[in-house]
């Protein structure tokens, strides 16, 4: 299960009761890196999946790796990046080699896009779809 505050309706606000209510039910948390706390105890006991570049993937290679650092500093257990649909391959490949390289091999990049993302990409890249 995961509690998705990446969607329409979700209010910053929410961030704080949603680390509570993940930590008792056990689901994980997809947050925008930018709505991150920056309060380590929050992350205890939680699996907070931290969305970079989110959601249509049109922002700068670097700024998707900082936010990306900067939510596993944070607490983040793994990244979500968005990536932009009007992008050819060595784009798509190059962004997520970017993002990879500013986090831990330890540190799972999940990918997400509108349309299908290339089988070959996510091989290249050691790169999965995450599942929500």
């Amino acid at each position: 299960m995961v509690i998705d505050l990446t969607g329409a309706p979700a209010q910053r606000q929410e961030v704080l009761p949603s680390f509570a209510t993940a930590r008792r039910t056990g689901a994980a948390l997809l947050i925008p890196a930018g709505w991150l706390p920056a309060q380590e105890s929050l992350y205890d006991g939680v699996r907070v999946i931290a969305a970079v570049g989110f959601p249509t993937g049109r922002h700068h290679s670097l700024i998707k790796a900082t936010e990306a650092r900067l939510a596993v500093q944070y607490g983040a257990a793994e990244i979500l990046l968005a990536l932009d649909d009007t992008h050819g391959e060595n784009e798509l490949i190059a962004d997520i080699m970017t993002v990879c390289e500013a986090v831990s091999e330890a540190v799972p990049v999940w990918l997400y896009r509108e349309t299908p993302i290339p089988a070959n990409i996510m091989r290249l890249t050691g790169t999965k779809e995450l599942p929500l």
